[in-house]
């Protein structure tokens, strides 16, 4: 699988999602660009009102001001490549791993 590193990627998580999945509700953000690719499991990743299905090696780039909610069915992996490092709780969940990019 060849994922399309965005140029301004400065931050990598990996996302295992635990027995029961993973959803976020629907939001945006103002600046930040999200690519979202699949490794294992299925994403249905819903961007400005149309749902898109992401299975092993997808991927979806969501850009500032758009719109989107994602879910997940159990045990998914995926990477979430973004333009912007975003800290994130320990406690929050589902387990992440945080690669930063300098340059």
């Amino acid at each position: 699988m060849e994922a399309a590193f965005p140029e301004d990627c400065k931050q990598i998580n990996f996302i295992e999602t635990g027995a029961d999945g993973q959803r976020c509700p629907p939001h945006h953000h103002d600046e930040l660009t999200e690519t979202f690719v699949c490794l294992k499991g299925f994403i249905a990743l819903t961007v400005d009102g149309i749902r898109h299905e992401l299975r092993p090696t997808d991927e979806l780039t969501v850009k500032p001001g758009q719109v989107h909610q994602l879910e997940t069915v159990p045990k998914t992996e995926y990477l979430e490549l973004r333009n912007s490092v975003y800290d994130i709780e320990a406690a929050e969940k589902p387990r992440r791993l945080t690669c930063r990019i300098s340059a």
